[in-house]
């Protein structure tokens, strides 16, 4: 019996290898706490930055949204979430980092993540290959506006709930959009695909009956 956390890994396994498995995705709880002080530790303001978070590899596409947030001149910050202690991390942080882009390093405060994802003008989720993406259903539990990398996987939860890229170009075109009026109309939809959908509780619940009903 298996089971794939994503529409897409389902897919992929029963086109490549005709195999059958059970749908779950990965959980996430819902924020219910925004404290608008505590971002202020960052520098940053209610609506006034953007932010990812990532492990800094290539495939979470960083070096494309940092290039696209550069060149579409905006005056907001970028916040930068993750460990850069690896090659491409070094390689980012000595290339990139300004008053423009920020990196925080990691944060590993998920009072502090979800107060920072609550309230940025809007989030990048840059990555690429995968299935239900964890970062991505906290984001969506934090009811941030989100553009996501143009993939499967990440449509798959986003739905029609966002904006997507999948260049540089496409990256400064999010900042041509009205993204007040965005998050006014997708924020309280991600919110409740948490609540309706991703809540552990009702993932835990979905397993258990599952594994109960397999059971010999």
């Amino acid at each position: 019996h298996l089971i794939s956390d994503s529409i897409g890994i389902q897919s992929y396994l029963k086109e490549k290898y005709q195999i059958e498995s059970k749908y779950f995705p990965y959980g996430a709880d819902v924020f219910l706490n925004p404290e608008e002080e505590a971002i202020t530790k960052y520098n940053v303001r209610s609506g006034n930055y953007a932010m990812l978070i990532a492990r800094m590899e290539p495939e979470n596409n960083i070096e494309m949204i940092i290039q696209g947030h550069l060149k579409s001149g905006v005056e907001m910050p970028l916040l930068v979430v993750g460990n850069t202690t690896n090659d491409f991390g070094g390689y980012l942080k000595s290339t990139y980092e300004s008053s423009k882009v920020v990196f925080t390093q990691g944060i590993y405060d998920l009072e502090m993540l979800n107060n920072l994802r609550y309230y940025c003008g809007v989030y990048f989720h840059g990555h690429s290959v995968g299935g239900t993406n964890p970062s991505l259903l906290e984001a969506l539990g934090s009811a941030s506006l989100i553009a996501v990398n143009n993939n499967e996987f990440n449509k798959a939860i986003i739905g029609e709930e966002g904006i997507t890229f999948s260049s540089i170009d496409e990256v400064v075109d999010v900042y041509k959009t009205d993204l007040k009026e965005l998050g006014e109309r997708f924020r309280p939809i991600n919110f409740q695909k948490v609540k309706d959908i991703y809540q552990w509780d009702k993932i835990i619940k979905e397993h258990a009956n599952y594994f109960n009903s397999i059971s010999v």
